[in-house]
């Protein structure tokens, strides 16, 4: 024993000087472009790690704030970058490094992103000049470009001003210009018009264009799949939404086009042959929708992966069977702030429970047992389950008219859903219809009345869950046992304003969920600083912790 002791007490202790050399290029690869050009200024063996081959092929080049003490010029002689990220740089700093370069300087790059820029138009007709082989750009924020009107002006499609002549064989397939306020039809209409290769186009939050930009696009762009138009309040939908049936789109957003409306939908999913390759559909604070549109989309695009429902008024019991006995490749269902949304939504038949209430009635004895799969669709139907004896012998002993074949669970490929501020929903829906594989995100955050009871059927049908989001529900501690000890892949565990975890929660954390990396307690009164901290000490695997607003053990005990 004494012999072991001294042998490790022998070993020298690592530093950055004996670092091995893998480690130190690990530690640079973390590092942005400028801050390693500081580094490497340390020592002569730091600025041979900094010229490892697996930091030299990075392909992705991200600026944030400035260029530092680093030189366009000397970056674009890596031919190995593809994607240039730059954001919050000025336009002083562009013109500096832009002095000099050529036409065609950066042909290597494809994907150029400038992120909230302030550059004027003469600036970014160098930049095109120089990064002139590109398929992506993005001018996300960008305003400054625009406010001139010299780029949004009536000239330009001619050769002098125009940002699709600046550059000789410009053909780019994917666009962007989200929150480019001052962006209107006279400078989508010329660029869509011209640029007919595009594939990808992100129009959000443009509130000046109108329903002739969306006719352009319509009649020009013949290739597009993605389509973004969020916040696009001054496009009205008839005769230009149902337009767009005619390109092959897999992924549309019409978020918070108010302006557009349920009818609209139905004549765009609901006639022949419809979008029969869309995968994605975002109607978010859309306004209300009617129970036909659902089937028609049902049966036009089977191929939907991805539904965002998420603040939409009111949506009917039907239209969620729908949903449930239809689209089997669902894969993401966003349904949060539909404060209409039940237990009845999620079971799929009417119950006898109560919207307000967390609790549910047991079955009376002048009730008769109706099978759910053949029960009168306006008849309340209560529960009869018993989980005295634990919910696995429940569920595989009940009979429970609860227990149909047209409810949430048909969705066997599901990954992630999102019913956060459901106020409505409660542990009845849960015990009876929540049975995902496949979930591996599953978000409940103010949904109310969510209690322990339900918390454990989860973790036994859920195993795969990564990702959960308890914040402001009434979750215990004998929840987050069953949590840290059945969902042994959990990532990220939000429990935020939970008024009933302890630090004995914290505590069976931290024997079993090794795997956790993310842990919110913020709001928890009763967990305490001093646990926290020791928390972090013994998972090392979790690097984010929040703990904002929570107890400290002194604090209590003085007073």
């Amino acid at each position: 024993m004494t012999e072991g002791v001294s042998s490790m007490q022998a070993m020298p202790l690592l530093s950055w000087q004996t670092l091995p050399e893998g480690v130190l290029v690990d530690v640079f690869l973390f590092l942005s472009p400028s801050q390693r050009g500081v580094a490497r200024q340390v020592c002569r063996r730091w600025e041979r790690a900094s010229g490892h081959p697996a930091i030299l092929t990075q392909s992705v080049l991200k600026l944030v704030g400035s260029f530092g003490d680093l030189s366009l010029r000397s970056l674009l002689w890596n031919e190995r970058i593809k994607h240039l990220h730059v954001i919050n740089v000025d336009n002083s700093q562009w013109s500096m490094q832009l002095c000099g370069l050529g036409e065609g300087g950066g042909h290597h790059v494809r994907q150029l992103v400038l992120e909230n820029c302030s550059v004027t138009f003469a600036t970014f007709i160098h930049i095109v000049q120089v990064f002139s082989s590109l398929d992506l750009l993005s001018l996300n924020g960008c305003n400054t470009l625009f406010m001139t009107g010299q780029l949004i002006s009536d000239k330009l499609g001619t050769e002098q001003n125009s940002l699709l002549n600046a550059s000789a064989g410009l053909r780019l397939s994917e666009v962007s210009l989200a929150c480019c306020r001052d962006v209107t039809d006279r400078g989508v209409i010329p660029f869509v018009t011209s640029q007919t290769h595009l594939q990808k186009l992100n129009l959000a939050h443009l509130n000046q264009i109108t329903s002739k930009a969306l006719i352009a696009i319509e009649q020009n762009c013949r290739s597009l799949n993605s389509l973004v138009l969020t916040k696009c309040s001054s496009i009205i939908g008839r005769k230009t939404i149902p337009n767009l049936i005619t390109l092959p789109l897999t992924h549309l957003n019409l978020s918070e086009c108010y302006r557009i409306d349920s009818v609209d939908l139905s004549d765009l999913c609901g006639v022949p042959p419809g979008l029969p390759d869309l995968e994605s559909l975002e109607v978010e604070n859309f306004g209300l929708i009617s129970d036909s549109f659902f089937p028609k989309l049902c049966q036009f695009s089977p191929k939907l992966k991805l539904i965002s429902l998420c603040s939409v008024p009111d949506i009917s019991r039907e239209s969620m069977i729908c949903i449930f006995s239809n689209l089997t490749e669902l894969r993401h269902l966003k349904l949060s702030w539909i404060h209409s949304l039940t237990d009845d939504h999620l079971l799929g038949i009417p119950t006898g429970n109560e919207a307000s209430s967390a609790r549910w009635k047991p079955r009376s004895s002048g009730d008769s047992k109706v099978d759910g799969e053949n029960a009168d669709m306006t008849k309340k139907l209560f529960c009869d389950c018993d989980f005295t004896l634990g919910i696995a012998h429940q569920k595989e002993h009940s009979k429970c008219p609860l227990y149909t074949t047209r409810n949430l669970s048909l969705l066997r490929k599901l990954e992630s859903l999102d019913l956060s501020s459901c106020s409505n929903i409660s542990d009845l829906s849960l015990l009876h219809a929540f049975n995902l594989p496949n979930l591996h995100t599953l978000n409940l955050s103010m949904c109310i009345h969510v209690t322990d009871v339900s918390l454990e059927l989860i973790c036994l049908n859920c195993k795969s869950l990564e990702k959960l989001n308890l914040g402001y529900t009434a979750v215990a501690d004998s929840g987050i046992k069953f949590v840290s000890k059945r969902l042994t892949v959990l990532r990220s565990l939000i429990l935020t304003n939970c008024m009933a975890i302890t630090d004995a929660a914290i505590g069976y954390l931290e024997a079993y969920a090794f795997q956790l990396t993310e842990l919110d307690v913020s709001l928890c009164p009763n967990v305490t600083q001093e646990q926290i901290n020791h928390f972090q000490r013994s998972v090392p695997t979790v690097h984010s912790i929040k703990s904002r607003y929570i107890s400290s053990g002194n604090f209590r005990e003085k007073y």
